[in-house]
């Protein structure tokens, strides 16, 4: 059974919580729901690929890929001429848990 312990030095501390909360924030906006599932469906795309499927502005786009990347959430990788984003589904699952945690108490 896993049990998460909330000390002085846990999630709740030094701006975790805030960066947590961040990171929900992009997940639950409409444009970071789209990213992600597309990304499901198709276990990474280059940002053309992105850009068509989400029907997203370019700009905006790349503005919420480099949130969601910073967070670590998504995962880029250089390919040839272009940058190719996938899902890091173990910092989703970790992220899931907390937050099912966090809404039980």
């Amino acid at each position: 059974m896993n049990t998460v312990r909330f000390t002085s030095t846990s999630l709740f501390t030094n701006g975790k919580l805030a960066k947590a909360i961040n990171r929900l924030e992009n997940l639950c906006n409409t444009e970071g729901q789209k990213i992600v599932e597309c990304l499901q469906e198709y276990d990474g795309l280059p940002f053309i690929d992105l850009l068509i499927k989400t029907r997203m502005d370019a700009e905006d786009l790349q503005n919420q890929l480099d949130h969601l990347v910073e967070s670590g959430m998504i995962i880029s990788q250089e390919q040839y001429y272009t940058t190719e984003y996938f899902l890091n589904t173990s910092k989703l699952i970790n992220i899931a848990m907390l937050a099912s945690i966090i809404a039980k108490r």
